[in-house]
């Protein structure tokens, strides 16, 4: 099952953050010349030679096949062959390192294109100096950081303002009335007011006007009726 999700720049530079002085540790003690990185959301990858990285058989990242010349260039400033099993050790303790994995196993890439490859897919670019290390998407969910649980469990909107009690008033120049006490009238009380025929009457929460109040037509509404006083 593949996974999808957004990488966003907050976690990419928290994960940054954390291979920097891994890196860092690993130039002071073998580089002859310093490794750079640098992260980013992995977009659609042209099928290539890639090595496979394992960790009990379970992929964990690819790695351009350029690795090694890479990796000999930064340590001893030279490709010669007799570097490579030395530099591969190297490689493979920095992998340990940045990865946070107890061992690692290189291999031929046996693992679909499009496991790691397709839109939606978290897959990261590590970029070390001159090659390229494709992070799997399970190890990327694996290794963001995790999210604040909310305070609360969120609720259902009408549970949330079910008992919820809304202090609502209709304006009727010169009062302003809690809409409590005008459901309140009873048949033959009045309220005497100054306000115009012809303006509307306002609904407000807050002291802000949400939406006009009608005027009840019917028998099954209540009604607010106006009249000049005399």
């Amino acid at each position: 099952m593949k996974a999808y999700r957004l990488v966003n720049s907050k976690e990419l530079m928290y994960l940054e953050q954390r291979f920097e002085p891994i890196l860092a540790e690993w130039n002071a003690v073998y580089a002859s010349k310093e490794i750079k990185l640098k992260l980013s959301c992995a977009t659609k990858q042209e099928e290539s030679p890639l090595a496979l990285i394992n960790q009990a058989e379970k992929p964990v990242a690819l790695v351009d096949k350029n690795y090694l010349s890479s990796i000999k260039e930064a340590v001893f400033s030279d490709s010669a062959a007799c570097f490579d099993l030395i530099c591969e050790d190297l490689f493979k303790h920095l992998l340990q390192q940045l990865l946070a994995l107890d061992s690692v196993e290189l291999a031929t890439n046996t693992t679909s294109h499009s496991e790691w490859f397709y839109q939606g897919s978290p897959c990261l670019i590590l970029r070390l100096g001159r090659f390229n290390l494709y992070l799997h998407p399970n190890w990327v969910l694996a290794n963001l950081p995790k999210a604040d649980k909310p305070a609360k469990h969120l609720v259902r909107l009408e549970e949330a303002l079910a008992n919820k009690e809304l202090q609502l008033t209709v304006e009727l120049e010169p009062l302003v009335l809690s809409v409590a006490k005008l459901s309140g009238l009873q048949v033959g009380d009045i309220v005497k007011t100054s306000h115009p025929h012809n303006k509307p009457l306002l609904l407000n929460f807050q002291q802000q006007a949400i939406c006009e109040v009608e005027l009840g037509q019917q028998l099954l509404h209540r009604s607010i009726q106006l009249r000049k006083s005399l």
